[in-house]
């Protein structure tokens, strides 16, 4: 008898914890319909999602009187880094689709005041990104370090990107 009474009981316990997978399961779905945007798959197989913290400190970009002036920049997906660790100043500013030739994928082109800090939304890199890039216009590119680059996967990451732009030189770190 007592067998009989632990063959149910596990037998029950069966069927509840079956139920409970099956809830889940209407309630994932149901969730999917109600928002569309909700990533549907396993993450290692969703493209990589990035943001980013941009900061330009007080002391941005000062001109030769010592006032600090706004800086523009250019944010690069790439598919490799070497064309950008060897490209100077001048190429990029010229033409830098040129410059960095099959690497590059795509770009955001910005402008940030002294003293402002302003946070890009999640948004999809391309599934050939495998590095981004930043190339900052200081005053004077000579004594600035006006280009850093990182390495990124391109499925199955967030990556949180934080630049930043200190009176001569720009910080380019990620946190995933």
């Amino acid at each position: 008898m007592k067998t009989l009474r632990l063959a149910f009981l596990i037998l029950l316990m069966g069927q509840l914890t079956a139920c409970g997978s099956v809830w889940e399961g209407t309630k994932k779905v149901g969730a999917v319909i109600w928002d569309p945007s909700i990533p549907v798959g396993e993450p290692k197989d969703l493209p990589t999602q990035l943001t980013y913290s941009i900061v330009a400190q007080q002391d941005v970009n000062q001109n030769p009187n010592g006032d600090s002036t706004p800086i523009e920049f250019q944010l690069f997906e790439l598919e490799d880094d070497s064309k950008l660790l060897a490209a100077d100043y001048d190429s990029l500013t010229a033409d830098f689709e040129d410059a960095l030739g099959s690497n590059y994928i795509d770009h955001s082109d910005f402008t940030m005041l002294p003293g402002q800090f302003k946070f890009i939304e999640p948004f999809e890199v391309d599934e050939d990104t495998r590095y981004i890039g930043v190339m900052a216009h200081f005053g004077d590119p000579e004594v600035s370090q006006w280009k850093k680059v990182i390495k990124i996967k391109s499925i199955g990451r967030e990556y949180h990107i934080l630049i930043l732009f200190k009176e001569q030189e720009v910080i380019l770190d990620k946190v995933e």
